[in-house]
């Protein structure tokens, strides 16, 4: 009952549902999406996992800040995510706020596990 999430960073950009529906219909089609389109579909999923978590009881648990895959020569050889990870150095603390708060006021934040790689 414990879903984790490996995220460089916790995105939050405010969007609408009608964003999302355009978003996710562009890249369906194989269009290409902004950067901040990206950013606006990542929140809008993680708000919806995060209202789920809280519905079914589970706890989420983020670990943020991987820098991963550091060493090409050993990607190479071993694949993703083998060992070659690192601290990144990504900004974290006001979009996690905004996304805890938004969850919050909703009263539908869940357990929440927060820790750097």
């Amino acid at each position: 009952r414990l879903c984790d999430h490996g995220l460089n960073y916790v995105s939050f950009e405010r969007f609408t549902e009608e964003e999302i529906a355009g978003i996710f219909r562009k890249k369906r089609e194989g269009e290409d999406i902004s950067n901040l389109e990206a950013e606006k579909f990542k929140t809008a999923i993680l708000l919806f996992l995060g209202e789920k978590y809280h519905e079914k009881g589970w706890v989420q648990q983020f670990h943020l800040g991987a820098l991963r895959n550091n060493n090409k020569r050993m990607l190479k050889q071993l694949g993703p995510d083998t060992g070659w990870d690192s601290i990144g150095d990504y900004s974290q603390a006001e979009n996690l706020s905004k996304f805890l708060d938004a969850l919050d006021g909703k009263n539908k934040l869940t357990k929440t596990i927060l820790y750097n790689l």
